[in-house]
């Protein structure tokens, strides 16, 4: 596993927030405050909207005014130019955190993660906003040590979710689907060359009979493998012919429809190893990957709507760096630059009306940590 991307996280959320971020917009985006609560560290890690105006920025807050730090789920609502908690629902556990979000209208939205009741058990964390209030939805956890860190939504009566069910050392892909009625697990193939974890990390869904996965699984002595699945209305297969690199993590997908799909990660080469932020195309017959995007050594998240093709991720020094941010046109990443000394950027989205919407956290100058919401 590579370890740049724990360390970012561990940073971001290891400080307790004081005050909330008052960072000036830099050319193209601009920030949009957040609610905070005294005595917690605000982390987004996702970010939707469903529709022109209406966007919700979903993650986890950590309390770190008790003597050992708590994990809450954390989702804000836009309220004219800022953004307002809305209360979401923690099982008994400790620790609970939501991870990614979709939704198919403003009154069908899921929200995904993790509750975990000690360090070596998780179970899979599902909760669902109905347009009055967010409640949590039963589903699967096979394996007593299970998460959840993607999901995308077809209908109202067809979402998916994904990630990874068992120890670490030892874990495989999750998919559970939702079909009206109840969330139920879903076979996935494991890749042949995978000796250790297997994790789902991004969905897209183009059509009941059309949803893509990205993923990586790690192998002791060997480097990291990104792959892609696909579910074709009967079976999820693997669809990753082509330019992917195999010492690489795919860590987000999306699908504009079958012939035009992005997935997003981090290629890890060289030596000493270096790591740099990897994009790869899929035209309908195989993956092609375009050169790495300059200044980035992981891409967190990717959209392609109606503004193009867009990812945010992490600048070298990570976790000492500003996020990072780019658009993809004339056969190569752009980046645009994001003033934020210190920040972190895993979510990126389009809204109706074509306003782009990226979400994460960011590392004040006083240490402590703030929720970061940015548009263009």
């Amino acid at each position: 596993m590579v370890v740049i991307s724990v360390l970012l996280v561990t940073s971001i959320v290891s400080a307790g927030a004081s005050d909330v971020a008052t960072v000036g917009s830099a050319t193209g985006w601009t920030v949009v405050p957040a609610e905070h609560v005294a005595g917690q560290a605000d982390v987004f890690r996702a970010v939707v909207a469903p529709a022109a105006g209406d966007v919700w920025a979903i993650g986890y807050a950590v309390d770190n005014a008790t003597p050992v730090s708590k994990f809450h789920t954390l989702a804000e609502h836009i309220n004219g130019d800022s953004f307002e908690i809305v209360p979401t629902p923690d099982p008994a556990s400790a620790n609970n955190r939501l991870d990614a979000a979709a939704a198919s209208a403003p009154d069908d939205v899921w929200a995904v993660g993790s509750s975990a009741p000690d360090i070596l058990h998780s179970d899979t964390l599902i909760e669902h906003w109905n347009g009055t209030a967010w409640s949590i939805v039963d589903g699967p956890s096979p394996s007593g040590s299970d998460l959840l860190q993607a999901v995308t939504v077809v209908s109202r009566d067809d979402a998916w979710a994904g990630g990874s069910s068992g120890l670490p050392g030892a874990a495989v892909g999750l998919a559970l689907h939702w079909d009206g009625v109840q969330w139920k697990q879903v076979r996935v193939p494991v890749p042949a060359r995978c000796g250790g974890d297997s994790q789902i990390t991004g969905m897209s869904a183009v059509s009941a009979t059309s949803v893509w996965a990205s993923g990586w699984c790690a192998t002791s002595g060997a480097p990291d493998a990104g792959y892609v699945i696909h579910w074709d209305g009967k079976a999820w297969r693997f669809a990753s012919r082509g330019q992917i690199p195999t010492s690489s993590e795919l860590l987000a997908i999306h699908a504009r429809n079958d012939h035009d799909v992005w997935t997003v990660g981090q290629y890890v080469h060289g030596a000493p190893l270096e790591a740099s932020g990897m994009s790869a195309h899929w035209d309908g017959k195989s993956w092609s990957a375009p050169a790495p995007a300059p200044g980035a050594i992981r891409l967190d998240g990717v959209e392609a709507g109606s503004r193009g093709v867009w990812s945010v991720g992490a600048e070298p020094d990570a976790p000492f760096a500003p996020p990072w941010s780019g658009r993809f046109t004339a056969g190569a990443w752009h980046a645009k630059p994001v003033r934020v000394k210190i920040g972190y950027l895993p979510a990126i989205t389009t809204d109706a009306a074509g306003r782009l919407w990226a979400a994460g956290a960011q590392d004040l100058d006083s240490g402590d940590t703030a929720a970061l919401v940015l548009t263009r």
